[in-house]
């Protein structure tokens, strides 16, 4: 086996066990070269015309059963990782003494990131935001411009459970300067741009009512308070869009959310077209997994999210392209959004939940599974979710018993995949997965059904 030039390099600059005896890997007859992937956690390995992408822990545990420890090994696949990558230049931020000037849109975003706010301290985030907000039944925080049909969504917590103060960096990729952090923490540009993109959008007075969500990143929390009380509030009538600004990369309108159509096409067409007349080269995108918009898409005709140019969210390696979002504020501002074309019939919206959950109307009792315990202690309030059957909404709960089940089946295929974390976080719709250096959203009920499939509920 030949493992590439500069992959030895690497590895001989590791201080471990693991690197002496990788290194020994050379000495096997094998006609494969091992080298480096453009996807981190990857190598690259080589075989006569064929080439496969193999995740480092799933390749050292084939070569090495049972020999390192996993923190070793997550430990040496780091390092390569890190030592793998071009030094960048980068210059410390000092922000600037606060003041309220959202049209400044790179200060307005430095002030929302020099500190992690997780879901409850997201009233900490009030002294950057506009002082006549008002505040809704459940704690978020919203204002109504004009008379408008259309709803703008971010939300002000951010992924890391631990509130820290957060050290900025700036970088140039091609002229382009994006910010990070010195990554001891994440950045949270998830979803601080968004909420620059907002405030942007307010101080240009753009007709709409803008939402300001609490905790999206622990399931929605905010937003689905709203979404279920949403025949009784009077600041949702008549709404036929809604639209989230929480989406990685530079080029997505979301048209899918937890497997289910979210928007239609035309309105995503005929978004993409207005956004890229002002330079953008968005595209639609069915590929979108979770934000607070996806609470809404069984009432409201047209829900997406766009992209506002993070990356690596929840991530200490989180960074956010700063002259993307100014354009981006730019364009939203130019576009007649209460002209894009509405066609997409909500009252049609399905959910594939429905096979997994036990069901109750808000009248009805809780029906417990059989064999468990039929005790309101065995459920709990977050573990549920809403679809439609035969036309008539429903809240669909799973017991905690049963969670747990599921959860040690999601654990077990992660391991087979040669997924690095620390543990699993499963409330029976996502899945998340926490990492020495952060908490990673991994899939939803829909993703992972194939892999649970075994626990259908004994009826």
């Amino acid at each position: 086996m030949i493992i590439e030039k500069n992959l030895v390099e690497i590895i001989q600059n590791i201080d471990s066990p693991l690197s002496k005896t990788f290194l020994k890997l050379e000495k096997l007859n094998l006609n494969s070269i091992v080298q480096l992937s453009n996807k981190d956690w990857h190598f690259q390995v080589v075989n006569g015309k064929k080439k496969e992408t193999v995740k480092m822990f799933k390749f050292i545990n084939t070569y090495f059963p049972n020999k390192f420890e996993k923190d070793e090994v997550i430990s040496f696949c780091e390092k390569i990782i890190t030592n793998s990558k071009p030094k960048q230049v980068t210059t410390k931020i000092e922000p600037r003494p606060f003041k309220y000037e959202p049209l400044n849109v790179r200060d307005t975003f430095i002030s929302l990131v020099t500190e992690t706010y997780p879901h409850g301290f997201e009233d900490e985030v009030l002294a950057y935001l506009p002082q006549d907000l008002e505040i809704d039944d459940f704690g978020n925080y919203y204002k109504v411009i004009g008379n408008s049909e259309t709803v703008f969504t971010s939300h002000l917590d951010t992924a890391l459970r631990e509130k820290s103060g957060i050290n900025l960096y700036s970088f140039f990729v091609k002229e382009q300067e994006f910010i990070k952090t010195d990554e001891t923490t994440i950045l949270g540009a998830d979803d601080k741009a968004g909420v620059t993109i907002m405030l942007y959008m307010i101080a240009n007075n753009v007709p709409g009512l803008y939402y300001f969500f609490l905790g999206e990143e622990r399931g929605g929390i905010g937003s689905k308070k709203v979404a279920n009380d949403f025949i009784d509030n009077p600041l949702l009538k008549g709404k036929k869009r809604m639209v989230s600004f929480d989406r990685k990369n530079y080029y997505s309108i979301i048209t899918s959310q937890l497997g289910e159509a979210c928007c239609s096409n035309e309105f995503a067409d005929g978004l993409c077209n207005e956004l890229n007349k002002n330079g953008l080269h968005m595209k639609p995108d069915d590929t979108g997994v979770l934000t607070d918009s996806a609470q809404f898409i069984w009432d409201i005709p047209e829900c997406t999210n766009i992209s506002v140019g993070y990356y690596d969210e929840h991530k200490t390696c989180e960074r956010q392209d700063i002259d993307y979002l100014y354009k981006l504020c730019k364009a939203v501002v130019r576009i007649d959004w209460e002209s894009l074309k509405i066609t997409r019939d909500n009252t049609k919206a399905t959910s594939s939940y429905s096979n997994y959950y036990s069901s109750r109307n808000d009248e009805d009792v809780f029906e417990a599974f059989a064999g468990y315990d039929n005790t309101y202690s065995e459920f709990f309030d977050l573990n549920y979710t809403y679809i439609k059957e035969n036309g008539v909404r429903k809240k669909m709960y799973i017991s905690d018993t049963w969670i747990e089940k599921e959860k040690s089946l999601l654990a077990k295929e992660l391991e087979n995949w040669g997924t690095n974390f620390v543990s699993v976080v499963w409330d029976g719709r996502d899945c998340y997965i926490r990492t020495e250096e952060a908490y990673e959203f991994v899939g939803n009920r829909s993703y992972f059904i194939p892999y649970i499939s075994q626990s259908k509920f004994p009826f």
